[in-house]
Formats: C-alpha cells, sequence, structure tokens
C-alpha cells in the first residue's frame, strides 16, 4: 500500500500541475482572442 501511495501521489500532482496550466492556457488563449 505505501507503495502504491508514493507511486499514485507523484502521478496525480502532475496531472494537476498539467490540468491547471491547460486550463489557464485555454482561458488566456480565449481572452486574447475574444478581448
Amino acid at each position: 500500500m505505501t507503495l502504491l501511495a508514493s507511486t499514485a501521489l507523484p502521478i496525480t500532482a502532475t496531472a494537476a500541475v498539467v490540468l491547471v496550466a491547460s486550463l489557464v492556457l485555454t482561458i488566456g488563449w480565449l481572452v486574447l482572442v475574444f478581448r
């Protein structure tokens, strides 16, 4: 269980960072386009 947690946590953190980054980029692009 410890091995699973130590493997899943970095993957989840990386996925969350990628998701937030893509969301910010998308919103920023939309603001630039529709400004």
